[in-house]
């Protein structure tokens, strides 16, 4: 005679399963759909260029070539996230706390979005002070901030401006992005920091997105500790600001300014 035992299963276990469950799903569907469809992009217009190389001009290839670069970088970016995200998911992410000048790493974070900018025709402006430090991990505080101001320029026009700002308030540091762009709309703005709702819209150019970035920014502020605010009014832009606290709790490899 066999016997079968049904083992009792946690509330905790099947809250577990189900966030799992949910992590596999949207991994397989950026992988799928939103990392699948610009690679094709990718090898359909290096086919192209290939197979018309000769009977191309030199504005045509060129233009042929920007439109590669710009592709190659927003799909590199999206690789990245994906990567990281999948990391964090599994906690294979350590922080590693370093002190750090916020308006350094803002600039380092700046370069590397000024042709993303440029191609908008919007300005990106570093407002912090040079006095404001913290202590943070150096690669989540940057991927946090890239995501944030690349987010501000998605959602900005040509002509706009996205500053980023910083205040010490006690023993935090409040870093805000602001953007002057389409704002977010009032019954969407319950979905933005739930990390339970993929939400993702198109950016004034069109432009597409996974839903990782802020995912990520969520992750990574609370590993220090911190919290993810925003404001937005349709029409007139919005402001995300990033709280942490000044010293992280944690033994930190201190660089001395």
């Amino acid at each position: 005679m066999a016997y079968h035992v049904t083992l009792p299963i946690t509330k905790k276990l099947n809250q577990e399963l189900t966030e799992l469950n949910r992590y596999k799903d949207k991994l397989f569907s950026v992988i799928a759909h939103d990392l699948r469809n610009p690679v094709a992009g990718l090898v359909g217009l290096m086919d192209m260029i290939h197979d018309e190389f000769e009977s191309l001009s030199a504005e045509n290839l060129f233009e042929y070539l920007t439109t590669l670069r710009r592709n190659s970088k927003n799909t590199y970016k999206l690789l990245e996230d994906l990567l990281q995200w999948a990391r964090s998911q599994y906690e294979q992410l350590i922080l590693e706390p370093t002190l750090l000048n916020i308006a350094d790493t803002t600039d380092e974070v700046i370069n590397n979005l000024a042709n993303q900018a440029g191609e908008k025709e919007i300005s990106l402006q570093n407002k912090i002070s040079e006095d404001l430090w913290i202590e943070a991990d150096e690669n989540m505080l940057k991927t946090i901030l890239r995501n944030l101001v690349s987010n501000a320029i998605k959602f900005s026009s040509a002509g706009d401006s996205v500053k980023i700002k910083a205040a010490k308030r006690q023993e935090e540091i409040r870093i805000s992005i602001i953007d002057e762009g389409k704002g977010i709309k009032k019954e969407n703005q319950n979905k933005i920091l739930t990390k339970s709702v993929t939400y993702t819209t198109r950016g004034t150019n069109g432009e597409k997105g996974s839903g990782l970035g802020l995912d990520l920014c969520l992750d990574f502020v609370e590993r220090h500790g911190g919290e993810l605010q925003f404001e937005s009014e349709p029409g007139k832009g919005s402001t995300f600001t990033v709280i942490l606290p000044e010293k992280q709790e944690t033994e930190a490899k201190v660089n001395t300014p």
